[in-house]
């Protein structure tokens, strides 16, 4: 089991980012990185269930919790998973490992284990598979994780590689040596992982069989996993595409694994039951976090708001919000500090906001009635345009990057500057998350007309066929129900 994440910046000390870390989200990605996931949490009690937040957590638990948004309770959610892991756990190589499952309140589709049998999953994931048997493929696969001790076979192979670095640079005084077995050390760890992974979909797709599910459902939710990596064009992100990469060779494997079984609907693989499960469930940010529609962003608890420019697609960032153009070439972050004591934006913006980028044309406004400042800086490959803004004791910071600031580039960065702005009470309780909601398709009715139902702002027909397991030529079934994303 991998955990990686690829960051838009990396902080170094408070208030300050990594000016090549920030651009690299210009790019066509991050290199995302083969550090080693969470320590073993010892389990508490015998028979494997969904725990919550608060129920017998160690504080390494709760900080893992807490990183991705906290834990998310649905007591119809947590039975369903607790029904499909006790008969996936029966079925394993290991029927006596003990499990806890957590669903994390994040939208972000990520799966991910630890040693110890403690599993945890995403309401992001939970709404892009479509069946029971797809869901239990992904636990499945978790627990193979767990069963084959992939995470102690991973952490025995870095202790030998960093072993053998230290004696490079310690004993033979030799760094040159310690940067080359640093670096080969990396690359047969990405190996030694993705042989993991393809171990671990074979097993898990054998035990999923064995317990009763239709084997083909892991087929089905890597290619879903495809057509999701296709849509969400941000490079930062954390999700399963980044720890667990669907590739052709992987999709055609399972396919492979799952035909010497049996066709398709050899196994358990309820549409609609699973559908009426994650009715309701909550999606896309949560209240607390904010929340973003298209190119416009809310806070309802905090009472703000801010349009990014045209052309921009906002996506969440761990605390963050990024933003990036189709191309690739203009980046935007935004994010909240507490204000240093004593200190004003513009003398926050002389401090520096990135490493290594030399602050220009530093000016003093007023956006929306509150203090605020704005300057350009430049790199060698990159220029930037910030703005800072104070309210209730907090810096907001915008953050945009382009490999070039175009005049009206910058007339549109200042924009959506200037764009942030005090909610009304009103407008704050107006202001309402998204749901799944469930739609049946009309005997006529088209993928198009059901997207159209779709409370999204943002290319709502390609998310319906995301979000259902469609491809772009698929033509709604009549009768048959369909997710759709409603306020």
């Amino acid at each position: 089991m991998r955990q990686g994440a690829t960051s838009l910046a990396k902080r170094r000390s408070p208030g300050r980012i990594v000016a090549a870390a920030f651009a690299c989200v210009m790019l066509a990605g991050c290199v995302t990185t083969d550090e080693p996931g969470p320590k073993s949490i010892p389990l508490p009690g015998a028979a494997p269930r969904v725990v919550g937040a608060t129920n017998g957590e160690t504080a390494a638990h709760a900080q893992l919790v807490a990183a991705f948004g906290g834990a998310y309770r649905s007591p119809r959610i947590e039975s369903a998973l607790n029904d499909i892991v006790r008969k996936l756990v029966a079925a394993s190589d290991d029927p006596s490992q003990q499990y806890d499952v957590t669903i994390l309140n994040n939208q972000t589709i990520n799966a991910f284990a630890l040693p110890s049998g403690r599993l945890y999953v995403t309401r992001g994931l939970l709404a892009l598979a479509n069946d029971t048997s797809e869901i239990a493929a992904v636990l499945s696969h978790e627990i193979a994780h767990v069963t084959a001790r992939h995470a102690l076979a991973r952490g025995e192979l870095e202790r030998n590689a960093d072993l053998i670095r230290r004696v490079s640079v310690n004993l033979l005084n030799d760094s040159k040596g310690g940067d080359q077995e640093k670096a080969r050390s990396r690359l047969t760890l990405a190996s030694f992982s993705r042989l993991q992974e393809l171990e671990a979909d074979q097993i898990g797709i054998r035990t999923m069989a064995k317990a009763g599910y239709d084997p083909h459902g892991a087929v089905r939710f890597l290619q879903s996993l495809g057509r999701s990596g296709a849509f969400r064009t941000s490079a930062a992100r954390v999700d399963f595409l980044a720890t667990h990469p669907s590739t052709p060779e992987r999709i055609q494997k399972a396919l492979s694994a799952a035909r010497q079984i049996g066709g398709p609907g050899v196994g358990e693989s309820s549409h609609d039951g699973w559908l009426k499960v994650i009715d309701g469930m909550a999606y896309g940010d949560d209240r607390a976090s904010g929340l973003i529609r298209g190119r416009l962003f809310i806070n309802p608890d905090a009472g703000y708001q801010f349009t990014a420019p045209e052309g921009f697609a906002l996506e969440r960032s761990g605390d963050s919000i990024i933003g990036r153009t189709e191309d690739g070439r203009r980046a935007m972050r935004f994010d909240r500090i507490a204000q240093p004591a004593g200190q004003t934006p513009e003398a926050h913006l002389k401090a520096g906001l990135l490493d290594d980028v030399a602050m220009e044309d530093i000016r003093s406004l007023r956006v929306a009635a509150f203090p605020a400042a704005t300057a350009i800086g430049r790199s060698k490959d990159w220029s930037y345009r910030f703005g800072v803004i104070e309210m209730n004791g907090s810096f907001y910071r915008m953050m945009f990057s382009a490999e070039t600031l175009s005049p009206e580039w910058d007339r549109a960065f200042l924009a959506a500057i200037e764009s942030f702005q005090r909610l009304t009470p009103e407008a704050a309780q107006a202001a309402r998350p998204t749901h799944i909601g469930l739609v049946t398709a009309a005997p006529g009715e088209s993928a198009a007309a059901l997207a159209s139902r779709m409370a999204v702002a943002d290319r709502p027909l390609e998310r319906f066929l995301v979000l259902n397991g469609l491809d772009s030529a698929a033509q709604a079934r009549p009768g048959q129900a369909y997710k759709i994303v409603a306020e």
